[in-house]
């Protein structure tokens, strides 16, 4: 469990599309959900579940995801790709989606440029050198993602693919869900805690 200066009260949990069921009462219970996209369709049904139940749903496509499942999840979740949306005063979250990268780390730029408050940015890559060693132990994370860190500061970074697990640098959470059936759970109070759990696994970091 890892802690980081950051405002506000509100959860948010993140997992992958294909793990929404593992995690079911912890997201219907969150203020807010994150679903990374990785070509399964199976779990549009299960997105489509929580905006019955009034839960926001937030969607970062994954490298997988074709344009038939983007239109289908964007029938119950607001596609963050590129995108900026506002969770509560001074809590803003941001995507960096799986199929334009480096597009949308360009349009946020833009978008970024004098937004004060706590930004979490969801993005489905790792930035370069945490949390993106492959089994090899190759780091496969971005370049252009540790550059635009650098510039915007967020409070947390949570992306999907390779090792799941949360560590704190600089100030900052950095999380991953990873491959596998995990989930973050980012809570605000006057601290921020990022917490990351596997039920397959059953490991909590």
């Amino acid at each position: 469990m890892l802690v980081a200066g950051c405002p506000g009260r509100v959860r948010i949990m993140v997992t992958r599309i294909g793990c929404l069921g593992e995690f079911r009462d912890e997201l219907l219970a969150a203020s807010a959900v994150v679903v990374f996209g990785d070509g399964d369709t199976g779990g549009v049904v299960s997105v489509a579940g929580l905006r019955e139940r009034s839960v926001p749903v937030y969607f970062v496509s994954g490298l997988r995801d074709d344009k038939f499942i983007v239109e289908s999840v964007a029938e119950n979740a607001v596609i963050i790709d590129g995108r900026l949306v506002r969770i509560v005063d001074g809590l803003y979250l941001a995507g960096v989606g799986g199929r334009e990268p480096i597009m949308n780390i360009t349009s946020l730029k833009e978008k970024l440029a004098g937004v004060r408050g706590c930004i979490v940015l969801a993005s489905y890559f790792p930035v370069k050198g945490v949390l993106d060693s492959s089994r090899l132990g190759v780091g496969l994370g971005l370049y252009e993602l540790a550059d635009f860190l650098e510039d915007v500061k967020p409070c947390a970074l949570v992306s999907s693919l390779y090792n799941p697990g949360s560590v704190w640098r600089g100030g900052m959470c950095f999380a991953s869900v990873g491959r596998g059936c995990c989930a973050a759970a980012l809570e605000y109070e006057d601290i921020m805690v990022c917490r990351v759990s596997c039920r397959r696994l059953g490991r909590v970091s």
